[in-house]
């Protein structure tokens, strides 16, 4: 692991342990560590590394930020997947971003399995999600009871996105 690498995987466990335990990720620290990506590519790269970094970001961003606002994601979260994505670089950005979204899914079906009384919510949407993929019909909005009570820290999905990039490339 590089010196980057480590920088990542420290401003990712402080937004674990932050996430954990306030239920908030800082400004404090996705924006110095997303100047600090943005930089560190700049430096090495100049102002084509710059603006490769900015379209990774940006492209990011956008991504978990249609999450943000179909109320699936917290800001911060969205926040430190970009901070992660500019210290990355491309391509392992955009790795960390579709693992993240793997680990935050399977983290959200996990909770719904241990939740009391939601294995057959679950199988009901394993169907709807099939017949919508078969169908390509729209599926069904998500029942909104309750809806704060159901998340969970994303950022262990971040986590778990980086440590599954950084074990398939090795």
């Amino acid at each position: 692991m590089d010196f980057l690498q480590i920088i990542i995987l420290l401003v990712i466990l402080i937004a674990v342990a932050t996430d954990l335990r306030a239920r908030k990720i800082y400004n404090w620290l996705t924006i110095p560590a997303l100047l600090l990506g943005l930089g560190w590519h700049f430096w090495l790269s100049g102002i084509p590394g710059l603006v490769m970094e900015i379209k990774v970001v940006v492209f990011c961003g956008i991504v978990f930020f249609l999450a943000f606002a179909a109320g699936g994601l917290g800001g911060g979260d969205v926040k430190l997947l970009a901070a992660v994505a500019a210290l990355a670089g491309w391509p392992a950005a955009l790795w960390i971003c579709l693992w993240s979204a793997v680990c935050g899914g399977a983290l959200a079906l996990l909770q719904l399995l241990l939740q009391r009384g939601q294995g057959r919510a679950v199988i009901c949407f394993l169907q709807n999600l099939w017949l919508s993929v078969i169908w390509r019909a729209p599926l069904p909005p998500p029942a909104e009871q309750g809806a704060d009570k159901r998340r969970f820290p994303y950022s262990l999905a971040v986590l778990g996105g980086f440590l599954l990039e950084r074990w398939l490339k090795s």
